[in-house]
């Protein structure tokens, strides 16, 4: 990295948490883009199990952004962070067995999930809001518009067909 840049994104993980990826997204889903102290006292009132892991994750990222702060001797404001992503990926699985009828056995599979969260300055965040110039929106060309192009690039007039 350069002298005169800064870093303007943190980031923290839990890994190995024993819960299911698939219950833990939703609270994910309701933190991510918004505020760091928006997303803290969300996650305090939310009532999923995975709320207080995100959270702890949330506080360890800023911590990360304090720490960066002091180390370097930037001014970060930790209360205008933003929560840029909040992902939940699938962990490792323990298989176990369960005994059933007819001395068969059924496979119980223990879940567990990683979450990882990032934080941004909100400068950041509104760099990548903005559109590339070359990524434009294709024009809507009604279908009587398209036959008379097609038309006229052959010859014939647009009613016409073979």
């Amino acid at each position: 990295m350069a002298d005169t840049e800064t870093k303007r994104e943190f980031s923290a993980s839990a890994r190995n948490i024993r819960m299911s990826a698939q219950k833990c997204r939703t609270v994910a889903n309701v933190v991510r883009g918004r505020s760091v102290p928006e997303a803290i006292t969300l996650l305090g009132f939310i009532s999923r199990r995975a709320a207080p892991y995100l959270k702890k994750v949330i506080e360890s990222a800023v911590a990360n952004a304090e720490d960066y702060a002091n180390r370097e001797g930037v001014n970060i404001d930790t209360e205008k962070l933003i929560v840029t992503d909040a992902r939940v990926d699938v962990g490792p699985m323990m298989k176990r067995w369960r005994a059933r009828s007819r001395g068969q056995a059924a496979m119980i599979l223990r879940r567990s999930c990683h979450f990882s969260a990032t934080v941004a300055v909100p400068e950041l965040v509104e760099e990548r809001k903005q559109k590339p110039l070359w990524l434009k929106p294709r024009k809507r060309v009604s279908k009587e518009a398209r036959l008379a192009k097609r038309a006229a690039k052959s010859g014939k007039s647009a009613g016409e067909k073979k």
